[in-house]
């Protein structure tokens, strides 16, 4: 088979299943799973009402619009979650509560109100902790906003938080670094990064994040130096597994690629990336 052939088909399966996006590089390595990349697939979320009036003026007009409805459930959800957040006064309790919020809008790509309930916890328990999670909560808009305005936006947003930590952690450093690649000082953010694994040789998260920017610059050789070297440390990552596949395709090696799709395939239950996934195994085994 044609090389191009090859990229035509695992182009479009890999944008179906959100690839080029960086959820894995938005939290920290402890929580990375495939299923975060159903955010994309469900990138905008409908306009919602909050118990609070002020999130909805400020936060819908700083974020792309919304067009996914909820369902009747996750509304529910929200509401209950929402309720149980501000009417919590002990930190443990509000803590909690957000992470429940954070789980239903990763779902739904409410990454404004994700950032509006991270901000109130921040302000009401000031610490590294909680300007990490309002850190995070604009890098994961960063992630996934389309406009290259809103991007540059939120990862300024997002260092000015993780720069007031007084210990950063590998993971906080690594986060800076990708957010400085859409800057006019990209390779600032490479060094960083860098910095981290001439610290730490095996840290995945750095290892990863290498991996995803070499293949956005084309740099598909040494991103299969890092995939294959982070598995070799994780044979589990998924995510790495499918990136990896990519890169053999990219790099005309369908025969490598084969048996990592495969692996990914028996170990997803989502149907839309399930089905994607079996229909370039199909036509890889031609």
């Amino acid at each position: 088979m044609l090389r191009t052939h090859y990229l035509l088909i695992g182009l479009a399966v890999f944008a179906i299943i959100g690839l080029y996006l960086l959820p894995r590089s938005v939290v920290n390595t402890k929580e990375r799973s495939m299923s975060s990349t159903e955010a994309h697939l469900n990138q905008d979320s409908q306009n919602h009402t909050d118990s609070d009036s002020q999130h909805s003026d400020d936060h819908q007009n700083n974020m792309e619009s919304h067009s996914v409805t909820l369902t009747a459930e996750q509304q529910e959800n929200l509401n209950q979650y929402r309720a149980t957040f501000l009417e919590a006064s002990e930190f443990l309790n509000k803590r909690q509560a957000f992470e429940k919020l954070r789980q239903q809008f990763r779902q739904v790509g409410q990454f404004d109100s994700l950032i509006y309930y991270a901000e109130h916890l921040n302000q009401d328990f000031p610490s590294d902790e909680t300007l990490e999670l309002v850190g995070d909560a604009h890098y994961e808009a960063f992630a996934f906003a389309m406009n290259s305005d809103k991007k540059l936006q939120f990862a300024e947003k997002a260092r000015t938080f993780y720069d007031k930590i007084t210990e950063k952690s590998p993971e906080v450093q690594v986060k800076i670094g990708v957010t400085y690649v859409t800057t006019s000082s990209p390779m600032q953010g490479i060094r960083m990064i860098r910095e981290v694994l001439n610290k730490s040789p095996e840290n995945e998260f750095a290892l990863f994040s290498l991996g995803n920017l070499s293949m956005q610059s084309g740099q598909f050789e040494k991103a299969i130096e890092r995939f294959e070297k982070l598995i070799s440390l994780n044979p589990n990552d998924l995510e790495a597994q499918l990136r990896l596949a990519e890169c053999y395709l990219q790099t005309q090696q369908p025969e490598k690629a084969l048996p990592k799709l495969k692996l990914v395939l028996e170990n997803t239950e989502e149907p839309v990336r399930k089905n994607a996934l079996q229909k370039l195994v199909n036509e890889l085994e031609k």
